[in-house]
């Protein structure tokens, strides 16, 4: 197998958890806050901050570096056209996970604190619940227009 090959199959794998993770953390959580309970709270958001230290950053890693691969072995510059839109567009996401990722230990801290407080979930909690959805919204728009970028070589700059 070349070496195209192999940074390809790296790439579309990563993909996929990068994705999975993504939408299974969302689920996670909505589902756990549902349940108006500080306790299934804590439990989800510890899963999602184990998820995105486990898969998502490492995926994040491997995205970043075998697409600079494939580009780098198929001579593509990564300057113009399609590839740069996609690492700016993959920039984005990545502020936005680093966001997410700050949220999320918020919210972890606050369920937490309400489970050890035999309490409801703070307003703050619910606040920054908020703010969560609303990143996990545009990030998830982004990812679906990050893999029809790469699918199709769409050139999001023009030019």
């Amino acid at each position: 197998m070349s070496l195209y090959l192999v940074l390809k199959t790296l790439h579309l794998v990563a993909a996929c958890i990068y994705l999975g993770v993504s939408v299974s953390n969302g689920h996670a959580k909505t589902r756990a806050d549902g349940l108006r309970d500080p306790r299934a709270s804590a439990l989800a958001l510890d899963f999602v901050v184990g998820q995105n230290r486990v898969f998502l950053l490492p995926a994040s890693v491997v995205l970043l570096a075998t697409g600079l691969g494939m580009a780098y072995v198929a001579g593509l510059p990564w300057v113009q056209g399609w590839l740069l839109g996609a690492l700016l567009l993959f920039a984005a996401l990545s502020v936005l996970l680093g966001l997410a990722i700050r949220v999320e230990g918020q919210l972890l801290a606050l369920a937490v604190d309400a489970e050890r407080e035999e309490s409801a979930l703070p307003e703050a909690y619910w606040r920054l619940s908020q703010r969560w959805s609303a990143l996990g919204a545009i990030a998830t728009l982004g990812i679906l227009l990050m893999l029809a970028t790469m699918v199709g070589r769409m050139n999001l700059i023009g030019g």
